[in-house]
């Protein structure tokens, strides 16, 4: 029995040798191939995408921006609005530097281009969000609400409608002031400021400047505007047309004539004049 279990007893042992040397050999590879990885150089691995709040290239401004892919002639970019891929040659001089091709010569700091700067404005516009709550809130049967074309909008048309926004402010002001001026209160610069505007169109129609706050509450602002509308009329020495005039959705006309209409104030005219007729009172316009 014992003779025979010899070689079985030796070819086991020689297995177990073996399975060691095996396992020895394959535990040396592997701890061979990690302390390769730990050491080998990281430097020029691009791996890492960048994130920026905006991204700045000679025709665009992207907001949101990750960089995915980057190459010698192009990169591509992940943005607010979905995907995009830019020549190299388009980037800002500062985010050419910073995605580490290099600083561009003869460029100087740099700043955004005017096609740049108007596509900037759309871009701030939450459009995802007015559509949104357009959809929630809209009534039943309306059209739907859709506003990613702003974004493709040539930049010539953004500051056309700018200009024109920019042109009706400056006609409402300098309306503004030729009423408070023919009503014997000039306005004085104030006339020309957002929201304060309406402290010297309040003092032309003979209201207190703190009325100006009742225009910030639902409601009691439709009825100060409906007050100032007929004291304003009155000032002026126009009828009562002229006040239902600036109540109506007729208010940008009503208010053109207001300025340009050549009626006198009470101040100049004194209190209106009563007229008589079979018994009955009226205030002479």
């Amino acid at each position: 029995m014992s003779v025979a279990d010899d070689p079985l007893r030796q070819n086991v042992k020689s297995l177990g040798m073996n399975m060691n040397k095996n396992l020895c050999s394959t535990t040396g590879t592997l701890i061979c191939l990690l302390l390769a990885l730990l050491f080998v150089p990281i430097g020029n691995s691009q791996t890492v995408d960048q994130t920026f709040d905006l991204f700045q290239t000679k025709t665009a401004l992207y907001s949101n921006v990750t960089v995915t892919t980057k190459s010698a002639e192009y990169i591509v970019i992940q943005h607010s609005s979905g995907l995009a891929s830019l020549k190299i040659a388009d980037l800002s001089p500062e985010h050419h530097e910073a995605l580490g091709y290099g600083v561009v010569k003869g460029s100087g700091n740099g700043s955004l281009t005017v096609s740049a700067k108007a596509k900037a404005i759309v871009a701030a516009i939450p459009t995802k969000q007015i559509e949104q709550a357009w959809s929630k809130h809209a009534p039943a049967g309306s059209p739907s609400l859709k506003l990613e074309k702003l974004e493709k909008l040539d930049s010539t048309i953004i500051f056309a409608v700018l200009g024109v926004f920019a042109v009706l402010y400056l006609l409402f002001c300098y309306c503004a002031s030729l009423i408070c001026q023919k009503a014997g209160k000039p306005g004085g610069l104030l006339v020309w400021l957002p929201i304060l505007q309406y402290i010297p169109l309040l003092r032309a129609a003979n209201m207190s400047p703190l009325w100006l706050l009742a225009m910030f509450v639902p409601i009691l602002n439709i009825i100060v505007h409906i007050m100032w509308s007929f004291r304003i009329a009155g000032v002026r020495g126009q009828g009562i047309f002229t006040a239902i005039f600036l109540i109506l959705p007729t208010y940008p006309l009503a208010f053109m004539y207001l300025a340009f209409a050549g009626g006198s104030s009470l101040d100049e005219t004194g209190p209106p004049k009563k007229i008589s007729l079979s018994g009955m009172t009226f205030d002479k316009a």
